[in-house]
């Protein structure tokens, strides 16, 4: 059996970006961040660990519901719109500052920033809706176009304008924009199962969402909400602890995004979930744990040897680090030896148990 570990999580800085390219990777879950791309399966939000489940339309038979094409109906009497490329300008960045004002949440405090300062940058074919009431700016959209496939970025209005959906309204804005130029896919990015704040997303109605195991797309109306990644991992590692004579500790791990924020080339633990043999005589050095957790692509258990590193060695905001709970959290391990890669729990109780009887 392999040990190569699967990679939940991944970016790169791209010089340049063809549509058929960017389809590509949006076809397999990644999704421009600034000047990268990036996927990732997780998401830390406010110390509570979620799934996160990429989203897209497919426009072949895609019709708007009834309350989208009253909202569009709605609006449309009352606002104008036009469609460009992206042009960076002050007023769009007077339109973000307010927006920012009341946004419930934490954003950069500009647009270029938001964009990672790509805004003047041409790797992406990047358009832009801006939606006037009568002269004035109140909303904007930004959008990457690929060959058949079109990506919703970020969208931003005024907080004058909050009782008009305007965020919903130019997706649907997008959205024929795409069925105009016979587009295939409108992709969305991720929804947060457990977390509201990205369910407004679901409200285009008849979406697909990215399975995991399969990395195939599956109908939204399949979706279990039992079944995510986090819960699977969760529940598979409480059911070895309970079956283990070992001591064990669950802890969650903070690094779930490792391979976007660090740049080395290490074999970091990204499972959300790890158990950790408590600290008794392994023979191990002071930074040295046996760790299991589930790989929830693969669906096996491993056992590895991790070392914990220097946080000289971090990208990660050093106060954010040290704000988390050392008996909740644990981060910045890296595999140093994998011990077992097993189907089901047996090899690892089998080999913890030897090791346990050998004290």
């Amino acid at each position: 059996m392999s040990k190569a570990k699967t990679q939940l999580a991944s970016n790169l800085y791209l010089k340049r970006i063809t549509g058929k390219l960017l389809d590509q990777f949006l076809e397999k879950g990644w999704y421009r961040m600034g000047a990268s791309i990036f996927t990732s399966h997780f998401i830390l939000y406010e110390t509570i660990l979620y799934s996160s489940i990429w989203l897209r339309v497919r426009l072949q038979d895609y019709v708007f519901s009834k309350s989208l094409r009253k909202l569009n109906k709605k609006n449309s009497k009352l606002f104008s719109h036009t469609f460009s490329p992206f042009e960076h300008s002050e007023k769009l960045d007077d339109l973000y500052r307010a927006y920012k004002k009341n946004f419930k949440g934490s954003i950069p405090p500009t647009l270029s920033e938001y964009m990672t300062h790509s805004l003047d940058s041409d790797v992406y074919d990047t358009r832009i809706i801006k939606v006037y009431h009568d002269s004035r700016l109140i909303a904007a959209s930004l959008f990457d176009v690929g060959e058949k496939s079109i990506s919703s970025i970020f969208g931003f209005y005024h907080p004058e304008y909050t009782d008009y959906s305007l965020g919903l309204y130019t997706m649907v804005l997008e959205l024929e924009y795409c069925m105009s130029n016979k587009m295939d896919f409108y992709y969305v990015g991720y929804f947060v199962p457990g977390n509201s704040r990205f369910d407004y997303k679901l409200r285009l109605g008849d979406m697909e969402y990215l399975e995991l195991k399969s990395d195939e797309w599956r109908p939204i109306g399949n979706f279990d909400y039992s079944k995510l990644p986090t819960t699977l991992a969760e529940n598979k590692l409480t059911a070895l602890q309970a079956n283990l004579t070992t001591p064990t500790s669950l802890y969650k791990n903070a690094f779930i995004d490792v391979h976007i924020i660090e740049y080395f080339p290490m074999k970091y633990i990204e499972a959300p979930y790890i158990l950790i043999l408590d600290e008794i005589d392994y023979g191990l050095k002071d930074y040295q744990f046996y760790v299991c957790y589930f790989d929830v692509k693969t669906e096996h258990y491993r056992l590895d040897l991790c070392d914990l590193l220097s946080r000289n060695f971090s990208n990660y905001n050093p106060e954010w680090l040290d704000g988390l709970d050392e008996t909740t959290y644990k981060h910045q391990l890296v595999t140093s030896k994998t011990i077992k890669i097993c189907k089901t729990t047996k090899p690892i109780e089998r080999w913890l148990e030897s090791i346990h009887l050998g004290q």
